[in-house]
């Protein structure tokens, strides 16, 4: 298999609702596709540190890897981009248990709460939704950062 873009993302949450950021103009992922806040591990970064990190990017909110529990599942996927390339991607996923700020959006994404009634509605990345439901069941069984 081709090279392998190493991933970490994070899910929060809240009132039936889950974060997702739209991708915008100025994102490598196609336009108005929808994601959970991810990005890549950079050299040396552990994907939880990663995770934390690109939570405050994408979404300005902050949490601490003492508050992320791993989604057991390694997810992968072939994703186009913008420039008409498809890269390979695999993502390490964390529900996150405790955050706090505001949700402010930057050039790249606009991070939102969605009902998680209508992500199937949305353009989602691939594996978005699996990866959704599995930290849900995770939220659901009442697994703690403990």
């Amino acid at each position: 298999m081709e090279h392998i873009i190493k991933t970490a993302g994070v899910l929060l949450f809240q009132d039936n609702k889950v974060l997702m950021v739209r991708h915008g103009a100025m994102a490598g992922h196609l336009n108005d596709t929808y994601g959970i806040p991810a990005g890549r591990i950079e050299p040396g970064e552990s994907s939880i540190d990663a995770a934390v990190r690109e939570l405050f990017e994408e979404t300005n909110l902050k949490t601490e890897a003492r508050f992320l529990v791993k989604v057991p599942e390694e997810y992968t996927a072939a994703i186009e981009r913008k420039d008409g390339s498809i890269k390979n991607y695999s993502v390490d996923s964390f529900l996150c248990m405790s955050w706090d700020g505001e949700l402010k959006a930057n050039e790249q994404t606009i991070p939102l709460w969605v009902d998680i009634d209508e992500v199937d509605i949305l353009k989602l990345l691939p594996n978005v939704k699996k990866i959704i439901f599995d930290a849900l069941k995770l939220k659901q069984n009442g697994v703690t950062t403990e």
